[in-house]
């Protein structure tokens, strides 16, 4: 958890904002803070500068302008949060505990910036030994209509890549090609499909049955 004003330090109006924060550089949470209230106000740093957002449950870019205190609707249950454009995260779905979680199949969700592009990292160990014997650090980058990883370190994830998310894509490609530990993969059986913004791939898990990161890789994407 960060304040606004540590991850945008030359926007000085954020200097006192308390009622949002980060998590970590790419998530922003607007909590609701007052009692019996179904909708909550929140600023979306950066935008008129180059940095744009996009809601969380719905991957719809934010419009605002610059400064702009936002009214968010705030149901019971629902915690606004937003996703940093240019920004790549790893997902696991949730389950029961942590261990349950850590087996379940990875995707990534790519947000992208204004200008296309998108980064973003997973560090990994097996979450439990003080000091590790292995550990492995995955680095993603999206850039010129393709996205690709950089694999450093030996620690072994068992769980495949399943789908892919692009938000901020421009339509459904006409192609799509994908390389894994340089091999070339037969992308006939990958779905592909496009609603309102958002690119969705899926089918990938059965290219890294045997781990999602065991091997380099790169998809893409032809407009």
């Amino acid at each position: 958890m960060r304040a606004l004003a540590w991850e945008f330090p030359n926007d000085a109006s954020l200097s006192d904002a308390f009622a949002q924060f980060m998590l970590g550089p790419s998530l922003l949470v607007t909590p609701v803070l007052i009692p019996n209230v179904d909708t909550v106000q929140g600023v979306f740093p950066g935008i008129g500068e180059g940095t744009n957002w996009y809601d969380w449950y719905t991957l719809q870019p934010v419009t605002a302008q610059p400064h702009e205190n936002v009214t968010l609707a705030a149901p019971l249950e629902h915690i606004n949060v937003h996703v940093r454009g240019g920004s790549i995260l790893p997902l696991q779905t949730p389950a029961y505990t942590t261990g349950e979680t850590r087996s379940n199949p990875y995707s990534l969700l790519v947000a992208l910036d204004g200008s296309g592009e998108a980064s973003g990292s997973l560090y990994l160990d097996d979450g439990e030994s003080l000091i590790q014997n292995a550990t492995k650090l995955v680095q993603f980058n999206y850039t010129n209509n393709t996205l690709s990883t950089t694999i450093t370190g030996t620690y072994h994830a068992a769980p495949p890549l399943a789908n892919v998310t692009v938000a901020g894509a421009p339509c459904i490609p006409t192609d799509m090609s994908l390389t894994i530990g340089g091999q070339p993969c037969e992308v006939g059986a990958v779905a592909l499909s496009y609603d309102d913004g958002v690119l969705y791939v899926s089918g990938i898990e059965q290219f890294t049955p045997g781990g999602a990161w065991e091997g380099a890789m790169e998809m893409k994407f032809t407009y």
